[in-house]
């Protein structure tokens, strides 16, 4: 599973650059409890083996939930500004 989004980056001089349709999936999620950390790759493509940037988001699982953490990660995520316009992907 992935998220399909316009991804902006800031290269050099602060110059920005957007990623069309760039591919974004959970590359390590880490659950230390109480929270959870995730880090997002961001990749040209599906399929893509090497992330362009990554990023990492801390949220608060639900230990007794019926989706496992992964599904709980893509979820939290889907509720950040900066995904608004995912995409679903399989």
């Amino acid at each position: 599973m992935g998220l399909q989004i316009n991804k902006t980056i800031v290269i050099a001089g602060g110059l920005t650059n957007t990623v069309n349709n760039s591919y974004a999936k959970i590359v390590q999620l880490n659950v230390v409890k109480p929270e959870a950390s995730i880090t997002v790759g961001y990749f040209g493509a599906k399929g893509s083996e090497t992330p362009f940037k990554t990023e990492v988001y801390v949220f608060e699982p639900n230990i007794t939930g019926s989706e496992n953490y992964y599904q709980q990660a893509y979820l939290y995520l889907k509720t950040l500004p900066i995904f608004n316009n995912a995409t679903d992907l399989i």
